[in-house]
């Protein structure tokens, strides 16, 4: 049988190696977390550099700091980039042309915008036709009409943006359709989750990934077994949650990960129900108000659980004789206590965990 030496392998091959030193990009992700390995094996030999060189470049983020740097990248790499992060600033406002022709291939966009006049979105969304994931971080307006450009998104984040308006937000969901899969909405006072997701049931039926934010009074009383019935990904991060609420999640049985934050609920008993008919849960996080051992007994009978998270305020009956007490942390000054399980391959232990007072503020 004849080898070929690992020098003379397929830049093909190489790459498809390269790759499992590379962790795979995620548009929530602020940090480049490219792994040091990838720059390694750029300095093995002048092949291996121009086969692992693009890798390098496939996401970068423009920012003040960077700007410059960013500013000298090598036409040559330009074409690598697929992941584009940008924070709007007047001197990046008057280089945008530069940049949508230095960088052709952008398929996923992150904006950060604070204090500044937005983007042109038309030539954004004009060039850059190949876009899947979008997210916006600050005011920013939405592209609603360029959207089809690109065919609509397959990921749509926002976060804190004050210009984000119900119309035009349905209207970019409405045309993203059937590639939308991801949902994220946080810190937007203007988009209430009631008011989109009418328009998520009739457009977007393979919608796996919801998340939702929202600290100013927000109730989540919708069913979303009947709205997302696909959902695998559902965080809820709102002031109270109904029993109808609780019975929707109830109905989502390809339901993975679990995330009910920042409400220590009053009907908090309910969400045992979850565990009836949620059997492929691995991962749970719930603020409640009273824990006892049967509600967390519950959810260690999940058969895929990897991790359970549970904030809590009083446990029934005693604290100090319940036997999983080992697995609790106690914040005397916040009066505040957490559950922490991992599933561990040998034994089950209390990992360190840090918690500030502003998570529970």
């Amino acid at each position: 049988m004849d080898t070929t030496p690992i020098s003379k392998m397929a830049p093909e091959l190489l790459t498809e190696v390269f790759s499992y030193f590379h962790p795979p990009y995620r548009i929530d992700d602020d940090w480049d977390n490219r792994k040091e390995e990838i720059r390694t094996v750029t300095l093995v030999s002048k092949y291996w550099n121009e086969v692992a060189s693009p890798m390098l470049w496939d996401r970068i983020f423009i920012s003040r700091k960077t700007f410059k740097q960013q500013q000298q990248l090598k036409h040559s790499y330009g074409g690598s980039v697929k992941h584009m992060g940008i924070q709007i600033i007047e001197e990046v406002k008057n280089v945008l042309p530069m940049i949508v022709v230095t960088f052709p291939n952008v398929i996923s966009l992150s904006l950060f915008n604070y204090n500044c006049d937005a983007l042109d979105m038309n030539l954004l969304f004009k060039k850059w036709t190949k876009l899947q994931s979008l997210r916006i971080m600050g005011n920013c307006y939405l592209p609603v009409g360029y959207e089809n450009k690109c065919g609509g998104f397959t990921e749509i984040e926002l976060i804190q943006n004050d210009n984000a308006k119900v119309t035009s937000f349905c209207q970019l969901i409405k045309e993203s359709g059937c590639k939308l899969t991801k949902l994220s909405i946080s810190h937007c006072d203007f988009l209430p989750l009631e008011d989109i997701l009418p328009t998520v049931i009739h457009y977007c039926p393979i919608l796996d990934y919801l998340k939702f934010v929202h600290w100013k009074g927000d109730i989540f009383s919708f069913n979303p077994g009947y709205t997302c019935p696909n959902l695998t990904y559902l965080d809820i991060d709102v002031m109270n949650i109904t029993d109808e609420g609780i019975l929707g999640i109830c109905q989502l049985i390809n339901l993975e990960q679990l995330y009910v934050e920042w409400n220590y609920l009053s009907n908090c008993a309910k969400l045992r129900l979850i565990t009836m008919s949620c059997k492929l849960l691995n991962h749970v996080s719930l603020n409640i108000q009273t824990l006892d051992n049967d509600f967390v007994q519950d959810f260690l009978r999940l058969p895929h659980l990897s991790s359970l998270y549970i904030a809590f305020i009083a446990f029934h009956p005693e604290l100090d004789r319940w036997s999983l007490s080992k697995f609790v942390e106690c914040h005397p000054y916040l009066k505040r206590y957490k559950f922490k399980w991992k599933k561990e391959t040998q034994q089950q232990e209390l990992f360190p965990i840090s918690i500030t007072p502003a998570q529970y503020c």
